[in-house]
């Protein structure tokens, strides 16, 4: 196995796969909508859709509207499919691998600002 990192898709399975029960509840959890996940996964909450659109064409990946707890609205949220299930298990052993790292700090952008030079 290579020591690349785990591909934000990658992520983006792996920290949805902790959500699958709560997909039927009335209000789920902030981690399942766009923000929640963009967070979780270390990217700006504009790159989400550009990466989970093509989970949801796979079918790795539903996408419905919920309320969010806390929350006044309805708002997109998101869980896997038993397709996506599978593959987070794969993405969830990989990020095991000592050699992979499943990223949940901050973007780079948020790391960038707390370099060195700042502290």
């Amino acid at each position: 196995m290579g020591t690349e990192n785990l591909t934000v898709q990658d992520r983006i399975l792996a920290h949805l796969a902790g959500f699958s029960a709560n997909e039927l509840d009335h209000q789920v959890p902030m981690e399942v909508t766009q923000q929640g996940i963009a967070k979780a996964v270390g990217i700006a909450h504009r790159h989400l859709v550009q990466n989970i659109r093509p989970m949801i064409a796979e079918g790795l990946v539903i996408e419905h509207s919920s309320y969010a707890l806390g929350g006044k609205q309805h708002r997109k949220v998101y869980f896997l499919t038993i397709k996506g299930q599978t593959a987070a298990k794969w993405a969830y052993k990989k990020s095991k691998d000592p050699r992979q790292r499943l990223r949940s700090g901050p973007s780079r952008k948020e790391a960038q600002k707390v370099g060195p030079r700042n502290i």
